[in-house]
């Protein structure tokens, strides 16, 4: 016989539950459908005169089952997932605490190809500076690669994808001009090369 899920109520919101799966429950034992609040998820509790108010699902789990002797006032996804509300994956944090875990401890699922939200890959990162520092031109790099201009400034100026390339941020950089050094049937001819597979692309890459 499976165990029932324990279940505990949460402080200051009485007739309101939740498990350490991160589950909330209404006082029929309900499960709550949690709404999208930003990259969070949240339910709507009454807090009186008929009112409602949106809580993050992560902080009710936490109040509820985390202790915070040390007050902190942030909750921390372990794991990055943000629609992961297990005891097991929240700790009460500082703000500077939340924010070296954000860009630290995760680096390698918000930079770089890893980010399932990235269009490059580190390959193809290494290529866009080498065909850069050759004169192509930030409307072909554009189109080469299927990415906006701005992205190929980021990854020159060292804003994006420096821990591939190496480049050094630069903070205060104009904007970049385009150069275009090659003419338009050398690039032509880079374009389709690259775009193909074996030889060709080998060839391109090693002017």
């Amino acid at each position: 016989m499976e165990e029932k899920t324990q279940r505990s109520e949460i402080p200051n919101h009485v007739g309101y539950y939740a498990d350490m799966q991160g589950n909330i429950y209404n006082s029929k034992g309900s499960k709550l459908i949690p709404q999208t609040q930003g990259n969070y998820v949240g339910v709507d509790l009454p807090i009186g005169n008929g009112k409602f108010k949106r809580f993050g699902v992560h902080r009710l789990i936490a109040i509820t089952f985390i202790p915070n002797p040390e007050n902190k006032p942030q909750v921390n996804h372990k794991d990055g997932d943000k629609h992961n509300n297990s005891v097991t994956n929240l700790e009460w944090v500082t703000r500077s605490e939340n924010q070296k875990h954000r860009f630290c401890e995760l680096h390698h699922s918000h930079f770089g190809e890893k980010n399932t939200q990235a269009k490059l890959t580190e390959a193809k990162v290494r290529d866009i500076v080498k065909f850069k520092h050759l004169g192509l031109g930030l409307g072909y790099l554009s189109d080469m690669f299927s990415v906006s201009k701005q992205t190929i400034c980021d990854i020159m100026a060292g804003r994006s994808w420096s821990h591939v390339t190496g480049i050094p941020p630069k903070r205060n950089i104009k904007r970049m001009k385009e150069l275009d050094l090659l003419n338009e049937s050398n690039f032509a001819w880079v374009h389709v090369s690259y775009r193909s597979d074996g030889a060709n692309r080998k060839q391109v890459l090693s002017l």
